[in-house]
């Protein structure tokens, strides 16, 4: 008989190939021997630094990490997080593997085969020996190495190419067909002084009702314009403090919309001052998902903001309703929410003027759903045969100074 140890994780080492090594941190463990490989258990691996080069701010508009897809390679289904924590101008990204397998071994051998996919294209991600020029291509932003019998894998021991416009971050399964049940959260260090658009995308590992292991994302700093989309996971986006509202007016055009006047009189961003073109975060669920969504705005900028759970058939005042919530909406703000559908919100803050015409820094934050919801935060959650007590997922949230 097996008995199941939950008091401490178990943390194993195996080779996976000449001077390379990958551990293995997972809970729960199974005492005794796991070689009959008869039970399905939950595996995840540390973070790893997979990628760390110069990132050039004046060269990089776009950033797009993560992809959804079924029964193929690039799936991501995990977490994703977008950190703006660097003071120089370089780029790092981790992964953190995991599966469900029946043995150590079973996942030691999928967790071997999941690489990070690097490359400013938009066609199709393929493997790295059929991308064009292979591991010399000219759009290849990791270091990639052929092996004698033709295999292509990322070479950690070659100084990674400066980061290119428009590189796609993606986890790479290279397998016949990426496991349901396996995948990798991603961690981006990104420079503070980055302006460009993020876009990212993820989506749940829920195929184990025991085991809905859910996609989150978080975002700390951004300053550009950004799209995300997620499935019943956690989304949280902290814009940074000195957010511009337009990354593609100019200097001189933002200061001349800001002193602006008609007729003599002050009308700061009047629709003719010269820039009408702002940046917009998004943030979206699958279709039928169901997705908590927080988005903390600097309190001193001129933010327009859209907010809606589009489920149907709630009932205001009902615990199966999922309402948005604006916090700290007084001075400078102004909120439209009608009492008889507080699942849907528009917001304005800090609009510059009476003159000022409908624009800002926009927010557009929805969720598909308003539904309970089961996830767990991973190994140490499970409980075999035990689907997690759900818990209503869909509430929307703008704030200041929250996250």
């Amino acid at each position: 008989m097996r008995h199941r140890i939950r008091s401490s994780a178990a943390i194993l080492v195996a080779a996976l190939g000449a001077g390379s090594c990958i551990s293995v941190v997972f809970q729960p463990q199974w005492g005794g021997d796991d070689s009959d490989c008869s039970e399905l258990v939950p595996f995840r691996d540390d973070w790893r630094i997979e990628l760390e080069t110069s990132f050039p701010l004046g060269e990089i508009t776009t950033l797009q990490i993560g992809r959804r897809e079924y029964m193929e390679n690039f799936a991501n289904r995990g977490d994703i997080e977008v950190l703006y924590d660097r003071d120089d101008e370089r780029i790092a990204v981790e992964l953190r593997r995991f599966t469900v397998a029946q043995c150590t071994e079973q996942a030691l051998e999928q967790f071997s085969k999941m690489h990070l996919w690097a490359y400013a294209t938009a066609a199709p991600p393929r493997p790295f020996a059929d991308m064009p020029g292979g591991a010399a291509s000219a759009t290849t932003c990791i270091p990639l190495v052929a092996t004698e019998d033709g295999a292509v894998y990322p070479d950690a021991s070659v100084e990674p190419p400066p980061w290119r416009d428009g590189c796609r971050v993606h986890m790479y399964y290279d397998g016949k067909v990426e496991p349901v049940r396996a995948g990798a959260d991603l961690r981006v260090h990104l420079p503070r002084s980055y302006r460009g658009r993020l876009e990212v995308i993820t989506d749940d590992m829920d195929f184990e009702s025991d085991y809905p292991l859910r996609g989150d994302v978080t975002i700390d700093g951004l300053c550009g314009g950004g799209s995300l989309q997620l499935g019943s996971g956690v989304a949280q986006v902290k814009l940074c403090d000195d957010l511009a509202i337009s990354s593609t007016c100019t200097e001189d055009q933002i200061a001349a919309c800001d002193g602006y006047t008609v007729d003599g009189a002050p009308a700061p961003w009047h629709p003719d001052c010269g820039c009408d073109a702002f940046d917009q975060l998004t943030v979206v669920t699958h279709d039928a998902a169901a997705a908590d969504i927080t988005v903390d705005v600097p309190g001193d900028r001129w933010i327009t903001a859209a907010l809606e759970n589009e489920a149907s058939g709630q009932v205001a005042g009902e615990e199966s309703a999922c309402p948005v919530t604006v916090e700290g909406c007084d001075e400078g703000c102004a909120l439209e929410q009608d009492a008889s559908a507080p699942w849907a919100a528009r917001v304005v803050l800090n609009q510059p003027s009476a003159a000022a015409g409908e624009g800002g820094y926009g927010v557009d934050a929805r969720s598909s759903r308003c539904a309970l919801v089961s996830a767990v935060d991973g190994p140490s959650d499970f409980e075999d045969g035990v689907e997690p007590a759900p818990a209503r997922r869909g509430a929307i949230k703008l704030c200041s100074g929250c996250l």
